[in-house]
């Protein structure tokens, strides 16, 4: 009878960091609204897979094909990538920007789409001889650190390792483009606590 949900289902996608959506529910608890949060992490597709299935409220981080109709959808900014790699990983040693070629003699870690009812997505995806999937971005970042296999990050996830050199840039031949990420919401839901999310996730600094 408020317009206060007792419950906000939240999806965020693995390529958004955690802190600035735990610092907006932060500031959400000074309210004193007695809402149940929820947070689940997807890839991919999974993301807008959860809206559109309903196991979420709000989707961030959503990327690729906008579904149509029933949506309102916010740019929440665009990723760059950056072919990362160990810093004793033996394409350190390649003379010149990395190729197609002198990567495919490598594994590839790949975050897996987790979508549960629509088809899974690849994004990014190199030829190699071997690739890895692995459950979400962190789980990426930490297996390109120790040198298991190679790929594009995204480059605002991987500030520290950079800085603290376990974690090196090549240059690279191969295209990856910026990939514009999205909030989305159902158009009928009119919660309180979804139009209150909705506009502080959209002032938050997620790069």
């Amino acid at each position: 009878g408020s317009g206060w949900e007792t419950q906000l289902r939240i999806a965020k996608d693995t390529i958004l960091p955690l802190a600035p959506l735990l610092q907006q529910i932060n500031a959400f608890n000074q309210l004193d609204k007695r809402v149940e949060i929820s947070i689940a992490e997807e890839v991919l597709g999974g993301t807008w897979d959860s809206l559109v299935a309903e196991r979420c409220d709000l989707a961030l981080g959503a990327a690729g094909e906008l579904p149509k109709g029933v949506f309102e959808f916010r740019l929440m900014g665009e990723v760059d990538f950056v072919f990362a790699v160990a810093p004793n990983h033996p394409l350190c040693l390649h003379k010149g920007p990395v190729d197609a070629a002198a990567i495919s003699a490598f594994p590839t870690i790949v975050a897996a789409d987790s979508s549960l009812t629509a088809p899974a997505r690849s994004t990014g995806l190199l030829e190699s001889r071997q690739t890895i999937r692995v459950a979400n971005a962190p789980a990426k970042i930490q297996a390109q650190m120790m040198g298991v296999g190679v790929g594009f990050l995204p480059a605002h996830m991987i500030k520290r390792e950079l800085a603290e050199g376990s974690l090196v840039i090549l240059e690279c031949s191969v295209p990856r483009p910026k990939a514009p990420l999205y909030m989305a919401w159902r158009k009928e839901n009119k919660g309180k606590a979804l139009a209150w999310f909705i506009d502080a996730c959209d002032k938050a600094d997620w790069f």
